[in-house]
């Protein structure tokens, strides 16, 4: 597992009050990690709102891969292999999503890549030149992550009066979203958080948010 696979939640570089810090969080599945994701994801459980965090297979080091093979594989995205859920609001893990291997899949609903044969696959990379720059992502993760702790309350409880702090925030996380994601990924946050991105539609101002170094040039 390389430290770029594991998240700080929080805009400012720590946990908030409810955002769970998973920085150092890793399971063993056979030889390889379970990692999180970049971005966590809104949902509603049983047990009231929850952050959901997709989980995906890290590589480790291991003295039969070469350096060749080690750089390209700790460059492939796999499709999730678990979902964990934590508290909104004080962040204690609440429980893990019962779906596994074939059942996981059809829990998603996203279309395996061509030629996919097992559970687990490659549904994109780290180094795709596609991707959003490094630079420009952190920004975006950043906006991203200010506007959930603004959305979290309203989503939460929907008969809450809307404000412009909460009209901004869901323009820039309905955009940014996809942008940070990582390669291959976006369909499985759309596919687990689909009550969140569908209300965020719902929500959000028609108008595209400006991109952060649109407006803070560096």
């Amino acid at each position: 597992m390389t430290s770029s696979s594991s998240p700080h939640i929080s805009a400012q570089g720590s946990p908030t009050s409810y955002l769970p810090l998973l920085s150092l969080y890793a399971r063993p599945l056979g030889a390889e990690p379970l990692v999180p994701v970049l971005l966590p994801v809104p949902v509603r459980r049983n047990k009231g709102p929850c952050w959901a965090i997709l989980l995906t297979t890290g590589v480790v080091s291991n003295p039969r891969r070469t350096k060749q093979e080690y750089e390209r594989e700790v460059n492939e995205i796999w499709n999730p292999a678990g979902i964990m859920y934590y508290d909104a609001v004080g962040g204690q893990f609440v429980e893990e999503n019962p779906n596994h291997n074939e059942r996981l899949e059809a829990y998603f609903g996203v279309p395996r890549p061509e030629g996919a044969k097992h559970f687990f696959y490659v549904v994109g990379r780290r180094d795709d030149p596609k991707w959003t720059p490094t630079d420009r992502r952190d920004q975006l993760r950043v906006r991203i992550l200010a506007g959930l702790d603004v959305l979290l309350p309203f989503f939460a409880d929907e008969n809450r009066p809307w404000t412009g702090a909460a009209n901004k925030a869901a323009e820039e996380v309905r955009d940014f979203f996809p942008l940070a994601a990582e390669p291959g990924l976006w369909p499985y946050y759309r596919a687990e958080g689909r009550e969140f991105f569908a209300w965020l539609e719902k929500k959000a101002p028609p108008a595209q948010a400006p991109p952060p170094w649109a407006t803070n040039p560096q």
